[in-house]
């Protein structure tokens, strides 16, 4: 006697290539993340370039003007809110 398929619990090819494309961006996001909580400085040249939104003027700054604590704060609340996102779509394929 065969067992039943339940072709509602086979995933698609759809789901499934959707699936290795956020198990791709998840061992991205989780790379950075573990570089973002290891880092303790910035490191950069003697100034840093803004873009305009309009990208046609750039501005030079010094770097003293920016706080690593915050961007590194920001950085990894941002990237746990990606993962987060990526999580919840993979569980529900």
């Amino acid at each position: 006697m065969k067992p039943q398929i339940n072709k509602e619990s086979i995933m698609k090819v759809e789901q499934l290539e959707r699936g290795n494309e956020i198990k791709s961006e998840i061992r991205q996001l989780n790379e950075q993340l573990e570089k973002w909580q290891q880092a303790d400085k910035l490191k950069v040249n003697s100034f840093v370039r803004l873009a305009s939104s309009d990208d046609y003027s750039n501005i030079d700054v010094r770097p003293h003007y920016i706080n690593f604590d915050n961007m590194k704060r920001d950085a990894i609340e941002t990237i746990q809110k990606e993962l987060s996102e990526f999580q919840a779509e993979f569980d529900t394929l």
